[in-house]
Parts: C-alpha cells; structure tokens; sequence
C-alpha cells in the first residue's frame, strides 16, 4: 500500500503521543520534501520531528510537477500542495490529510483520503485505544480543531 503524508496527522497524533498508529496501520508512509521540511527545520521543534528525522519507515520524495504545485497554491499551502501531487504522481492508495480544502481537493483528483480523526477512529475500532472521546478531547486541548457534529457522530458510531 502507497501511503503519502501531509503535516497535520503527523503533529496532530505525536502531540497525543500517537505517531506509532501510523507505523502499525502503514509500512511505509512518503511525504513530500515541503512537508518534510516544515516539520524538521526552520529553526521551530514541531511535535514528532525527531521521530520523523530518525525514522526508516517515513520516506521523503521530491514532487515533479511544478506546474501543477503553483496552480495548488492558489487555494492551498505548499504542503498540501505536494501531499496532493506526490500521491497523484505515485499513484497511492491513501493520502494522510487534516484541511478540508486539500481534501476536497484530492477527492476531486481520485485520491482517497483520511485524517487525524481517521487513523484514531480505526484505531479504536481495532482495540488499539479504549476512549476514543478522551483522545479528541485531548486533541482538542491541543489545538485540534473538530467540528462538534463530527464529535457526536464519532461518539454515536463507538
């Protein structure tokens, strides 16, 4: 399975100590090169950059199509951009993605996709977390944002 990764799920799950989801659900996860550099340099230490750093199952590739990338950035950052692209251009079976426009966006392109939410929904349906509602709350305490309708469906569906 071809997986690429935006920024958000990343921060997102090793601000709740979480990165090792992805390691169990995903061999291998690719991240465009702005991504990679968003979260390991500009001086700023953004949660889950030295395990990114240091890990040998998160791949870092370079988008090709430049073109396309500039079109993106009209409506999306840069990351989002490359997440979207690099998925396109290797044909993957997932992209990892939180913003709602990147994801439309990738929808629109073919791509599946899933978030944050996601990756802890189907952990929590494999037995890998008990309180999905305590995680989201943290999440939350840590800047997550989540609609609260989203909140009751989750808590509906557990």
């Amino acid at each position: 399975m071809i997986v690429v990764c935006d920024s958000g799920p990343l921060i997102h799950l090793s601000r709740i100590e979480m990165l090792h989801l992805l390691r169990e659900f995903f061999e291998e996860i690719y991240l465009p090169k702005e991504v990679y550099d968003e979260l390991t340099s500009g001086g700023q230490e953004l949660p889950g950059s030295s395990e990114i750093k240091t890990s040998n199952w998160i791949k870092v590739k370079t988008v090709e199509n430049n073109t396309a990338k500039e079109i993106l950035m009209e409506y999306l950052d840069e990351g989002e951009s490359e997440a979207i692209l690099l998925a396109k251009e290797m044909d993957a079976d997932l992209l990892l993605i939180d913003d709602l426009a990147g994801r439309r966006t990738a929808r629109t392109h073919g791509i599946d996709v899933i978030g944050t939410l996601g990756i802890l929904d189907r952990a929590a349906k494999e037995g890998k977390v008990e309180d999905l509602m305590a995680i989201i709350v943290t999440l939350r305490e840590k800047g997550f944002w989540i609609d609260d309708e989203l909140v009751r469906k989750l808590y509906m569906e557990g």
